[in-house]
Parts: C-alpha cells; sequence; structure tokens
C-alpha cells in the first residue's frame, strides 16, 4: 500500500508522511485519504520521491523493498566515500 512505503521511506528519513506532503504543498487532508488507500497522482509521487530521495518504483511498490533500497543507497554512498578520497 502507498502509505505504507511512504511511512517507511519518512522514517529513514527522520520525517513524516504530513511534513513531506506540506513540503510539496499538499494539506494533511491528502495523507488521510492516502492512509485509506488512495494513490496520489504521477506528479504528487514523483515529488515526493525527489524529497525524499526514492524511486518512485519504491513509493508504489514496483518490486522494491526496503533492503534493497538501502543497498543502492548503501552503494552510493561508498562509491562517493572512494570517488572522495585522496591516495
Amino acid at each position: 500500500m502507498f502509505f505504507d512505503r511512504l511511512s517507511e521511506a519518512c522514517s529513514m528519513h527522520g520525517t513524516s508522511p504530513s511534513a513531506v506532503a506540506i513540503q510539496i504543498g499538499r494539506s494533511k487532508s491528502n495523507v488521510t485519504g492516502w492512509k485509506k488507500g488512495q494513490i496520489p497522482s504521477s506528479d504528487t509521487v514523483t515529488a515526493i520521491a525527489d524529497v525524499l530521495q526514492v524511486p518512485t518504483d519504491f513509493l508504489l511498490e514496483r518490486h522494491l523493498t526496503a533492503g534493497s533500497l538501502l543497498t543502492k543507497i548503501e552503494r552510493a554512498f561508498c562509491i562517493t566515500l572512494t570517488s572522495c578520497q585522496k591516495p
């Protein structure tokens, strides 16, 4: 369910669905709808994904798990650290 994935991504970033909704110009009533199973528009999903730095597929439950998401984040972080290190 969209709201479950949104909540999971928010937890990983130390924020809440309501805070993200407000940040992208939506209201807390939108969050209530998402809790009840409504799926936001593609523009809203994209905005949320951008704020939380997660793929839209993760929010829409398209074959990504939190574990695979963390692995991708960890890989990106390790690549950044490796490229920043001086020999």
